[in-house]
């Protein structure tokens, strides 16, 4: 008899964060995409968000959450991105309007794990929009080493994102190939070719301050633990030497 819907947060802020980690327009020509991150390869495809995982989820939530404004942006979401549903969620469907997104906020942090914060401009098909990734998912499977990264996309064309796989390789640091999983992969900070700590970091990123006003917004986040490995035994795996602060 209990209500899991109704005992958490999560699914309705799921349904936020998808809505702002979808890019603005359909990218490259393809479709609606998901910011990439860890060991994404569906971008290798495009249309990532066009996923039957996705439209039966928002579907679900959109009759489910009718009457509340975050199920009308749900089904709004829904309207937008038009991706597939499989029919027996279609079946109890139950649609009850839409909400369009220019009534929500321009910014939004995801205060989990994760520690993403969406920024943009407007809510236009060609706005600009930036996605800063400054946790790191603690005990999650198939991590990248991707604390303190950014993305940017304007409308359908990608100024700077993330390069994500599941076991693949590019390549890094004075021509060497690397592992996707490094952080030279993902807009991130390294030196001598050398990132974030690859296994038994001290401890994950910390976001210190963040703002979100009408004509800016700003994160800080200290990645210091992120980078040294202390504990580990094996030190130049793990370790960063390089980094102090």
């Amino acid at each position: 008899g209990r209500n899991l819907l109704e005992e958490t947060q999560f699914y309705k802020e799921t349904i936020f964060h998808l809505i702002y980690s979808t890019t603005p327009s359909p990218a490259r020509g393809n479709g609606y995409e998901i910011f990439p991150y860890d060991d994404d390869e569906m971008w290798q495809y495009g249309s990532s968000a066009s996923s039957s995982y996705y439209g039966d989820f928002m579907t679900a939530m959109a009759g489910y959450f009718k009457d509340k404004p975050v199920g009308q942006y749900a089904r709004h979401w829904l309207n937008v991105v038009k991706p597939p549903t499989a029919k027996y969620i279609r079946a109890l469907d139950k649609d009850a309007g839409e909400l369009t997104f220019d009534t929500l906020p321009l910014d939004y942090y995801v205060p989990g794990s994760a520690q993403s914060f969406y920024l943009r401009n407007n809510w236009g098909s060609s706005a600009t929009v930036i996605n800063l990734a400054m946790g790191y998912a603690v005990g999650a499977s198939h991590q990248h080493l991707d604390s303190g990264t950014f993305q940017i996309i304007r409308g359908d064309k990608w100024l700077s994102r993330e390069t994500v796989g599941y076991s693949d390789t590019i390549a890094g640091y004075y021509k060497n190939a690397v592992d996707v999983r490094e952080t030279i992969s993902h807009n991130g900070i390294v030196f001598n070719g050398k990132g974030l700590a690859a296994a038994y970091a001290d401890g994950p990123a910390k976001v210190t301050r963040l703002e979100s006003k009408e004509n800016y917004a700003y994160a800080a986040v200290d990645l210091s633990q992120a980078y040294r490995a202390h504990s580990s035994g094996y030190p130049d795996r793990d370790d960063n030497p390089y980094a102090s602060h």
